[in-house]
């Protein structure tokens, strides 16, 4: 049968409860945690779901059982199309990237531009151009569209050709972490010192994949 302990100092809202191959503990007459038989233990009387963790909400509130919030978005073409995405010499272009997984609640993406909800985000993203010229240069930034000003700059990829006789193509870098304090549009921009497409074209059967963003959502 149930048996319940009550500390000397709490009322009868507050305690441990045994029950049959069961253990719980209440404060202010609600049940807080439990262990079961197989020894599944349960927060605010919710077991979670498989793979999820427990997340702590600071003093102020109970823990959550919660996943990972990720965005995975992708600027591809079908095997044997060329990019679709002119990276203009001197400036900052868009890549026009497109949703292939989201579990950032709040968040979408239309023509390339990002909206997400406020937070804390690691990013890692890569960028390619074309290899149609000699010695040029590329990077990659993430843009707050909405303020106007730049989250993160990435590592500049070198397309230089040591022999001197080779075009080849650049890879722009980016890898960071930065905060939203509101809602706001964001976009991968890349830079280019010469005019040419955004990726190149080898017909392996597999998408073509010129650019890609990974955004998590950390807090």
């Amino acid at each position: 049968f149930p048996v319940t302990i009550y500390s000397s100092s709490s009322g009868t809202d507050t305690g441990i409860f045994f029950g049959t191959d069961v253990v719980a503990v209440s404060t202010g007459g609600t049940e807080r945690l439990r262990v079961n038989a197989n020894g599944a233990v349960s927060f605010a009387s919710s077991y979670g779901s498989a793979g999820q963790f427990l997340k702590t909400n600071g003093s102020g509130s109970a823990p959550t059982w919660g996943g990972i919030s990720a965005m995975y978005l992708q600027e591809a073409t079908p095997s044997g199309t060329a990019c679709t995405t002119t990276l203009t010499a001197s400036t900052f272009t868009k890549r026009v990237l497109t949703s292939v997984a989201n579990t950032i609640s709040g968040a979408s993406v239309s023509s390339g531009a990002i909206t997400l909800p406020a937070g804390t985000y690691h990013a890692v993203a890569r960028g390619c151009t074309d290899d149609t010229s000699l010695n040029h240069k590329t990077l990659l930034r993430i843009r707050n569209t909405t303020s106007g000003t730049t989250l993160l700059v990435g590592s500049p990829g070198d397309s230089h050709d040591e022999s001197g006789g080779t075009a080849t193509m650049a890879i722009g870098t980016l890898s960071g972490v930065f905060t939203l304090a509101s809602s706001a549009t964001v976009e991968l921009q890349q830079y280019e010192t010469v005019t040419q497409l955004g990726g190149i074209t080898m017909s392996t059967g597999e998408q073509e994949v010129h650019a890609s963003l990974t955004l998590i959502l950390l807090d």
